[in-house]
């Protein structure tokens, strides 16, 4: 082998190692989600997709609702780094965020009409007891007309009952890694934005996975006697944690 052929070798030896070690870098170490978009999902939900991906988290579906317009379906789907949308939910994903929901989604979801692909895949999501995490798009917000507040917060309070977690867009990436808990492996409950105590429900305790067998909640929580009823007929312990090195159970 001549010098000339030894330094090629070595230089795309080196370029391949540099390349298997940039994809490696690039591969996301955060939970695995699926996003569900409202037909009026505006660019601050794209952002929201954005963010989920710069911190981590991987994207494994896209579900658009089938009036989504498309400049906005394609920009989500850059955004989450994904080939195309899709109605049905991964298996591998451990919670749905739906960034911008529309009010007739959640009116749709909680009257059980899944005609469209948004309110299909959350029913879908709360089926399989994965966390959902919403938050409300413009339909939904509190300075609507007197007309449609009544409207709005019924469909709110119904679609709660179903398990969906209504949280600002600003957070939604911070509730997603809360909830889906990357650092430990058991289920775990956190205080809410305001700082209030954390309240645990029958319907929280109904989402956890089939295979768990602790939950993780702050010292000062408050739990509900229906989910602890649900939590000892389904064997799961629920620990009272106040540092990270000592817990206690009550």
């Amino acid at each position: 082998m001549t010098g000339h052929e030894r330094d090629e070798l070595i230089a795309r030896i080196t370029h391949e190692v540099l390349q298997r070690l940039g994809a490696r870098a690039a591969q996301p170490d955060g939970p695995r989600v699926a996003v569900a978009l409202s037909a009026d999902a505006s660019r601050v939900a794209i952002d929201v997709i954005r963010a989920l991906v710069e911190h981590g988290c991987s994207v494994g579906a896209i579900a658009c609702s089938s009036s989504l317009p498309e400049e906005r379906r394609s920009e989500a789907l850059a955004a989450a780094r994904v080939s195309a949308s899709q109605s049905g939910l991964p298996a591998d994903v451990v919670a749905l965020v739906a960034p911008e929901m529309s009010l007739t989604d959640v009116a749709k979801l909680t009257f059980g009409i899944l005609d469209d692909t948004v309110p299909r895949i959350v029913w879908q999501a709360v089926a399989s007891r994965l966390a959902v995490l919403a938050s409300p798009g413009h339909a939904l917000a509190s300075d609507l007309p007197a007309s449609l507040q009544r409207i709005s917060a019924n469909a709110l309070a119904l679609s709660k009952r179903l398990g969906i977690v209504w949280t600002p867009r600003d957070r939604l990436v911070d509730a997603v890694a809360d909830r889906t808990d990357l650092n430990d492996n058991q289920p775990r409950v956190s205080p809410d934005a305001a700082g209030k105590r954390a309240l645990v429900t029958e319907a929280a305790v109904g989402r956890l996975p089939d295979n768990a067998s602790e939950l993780v909640v702050p010292m000062d929580a408050i739990i509900t006697p229906l989910a602890r009823d649900l939590a000892k007929r389904s064997g799961i312990r629920i620990r009272r944690e106040s540092s990270p090195d000592r817990g206690g159970v009550r």
